[in-house]
């Protein structure tokens, strides 16, 4: 075997005394350290991927999230230690993490730290969705929904991230009568299909004669459909434009047209003695 490096020095007797300098590296330091805490996929099933744990090094505290929905009272932890080091209790093993769970981490110099691991599950959050759609089945794209108080800008119909939980929706476009209602979200996401009925009117006819006096038993067709004698009010008429004839015996008939847009309607009719 090789000896040591020497250097030699000379002094006035009569020998060499050699003075041999050996430089000696020091132990190695081990630390009562978890370098990592982990859940893994191929040891928990009900997990899709690898869950590592945030250590502070502070507290000696671990703190792991894990997914909506895992049952966290027979997980299997991985634990990440210097060589020589041990936990008690060691990795690899089911461990019921329902209440924080203390590991004493040891070295072989009697050195000891204890961590304490904390599990949290995530709360489930479903979506709420709506589907709006005319009275024909044509859709709508820029009703405005107001969501338990409150409202988001028109044609926004999904809703992430909710808690379970009742909610309660107004859903209105100018257009439409406005729908309420309220939706119970408990463990799955929810999609709502509302049928909107569009706002209607009412169209009323006043008949006179020549000299201004009202007309009574004047039959009114509108929209191709006619009405009793002295029916003059027509209800839950949609926004257009439609056509209408008034009639009585010993008078000229009147045609024309009704148009609606956003008001009720008084149309005043004068038909002439034949």
């Amino acid at each position: 075997r090789r000896p040591p490096r020497s250097t030699l020095s000379s002094s006035s007797a009569a020998s060499d005394v050699y003075k041999r300098q050996v430089t000696y590296l020091p132990l190695l330091t081990l630390e009562p350290e978890i370098q990592f805490f982990m859940f893994a996929a191929a040891d928990n099933p009900e997990l899709t991927t690898d869950v590592y744990g945030e250590i502070n090094p502070n507290d000696l505290s671990i703190a792991v999230t894990l997914p909506a929905g895992t049952s966290i009272n027979a997980l299997i932890p991985q634990i990440g230690i210097p060589l020589g080091v041990i936990t008690d209790p060691i990795g690899g093993e089911p461990t019921d993490f329902t209440n924080p769970v203390s590991y004493t981490v040891l070295t072989p110099h009697g050195e000891t730290a204890v961590y304490t691991v904390s599990v949290s599950v995530e709360v489930a959050t479903y979506t709420l969705s709506f589907a709006i759609n005319g009275i024909n089945g044509e859709p709508l794209t820029d009703a405005t929904i107001t969501l338990n108080g409150n409202s988001y800008p028109a044609g926004t119909y999904v809703f992430e991230n909710l808690l379970p939980g009742t909610y309660a929706y107004s859903i209105s476009h100018p257009d439409y009568f406005t729908e309420d209602g309220s939706i119970e979200i408990i463990d799955q996401s929810v999609n709502i299909e509302i049928t909107m009925n569009p706002l209607s009117y009412t169209v009323t006819f006043i008949p006179e004669d020549e000299s201004g006096n009202g007309l009574p038993g004047v039959v009114i067709t509108f929209d191709g459909i006619t009405y009793d004698p002295g029916v003059y009010v027509i209800s839950e008429v949609l926004p257009g434009t439609y056509p209408f004839v008034a009639e009585k015996e010993g008078y000229e008939a009147v045609t024309g047209f009704a148009t609606v847009v956003d008001q009720h309607l008084n149309i005043e009719i004068t038909l002439a003695w034949l």
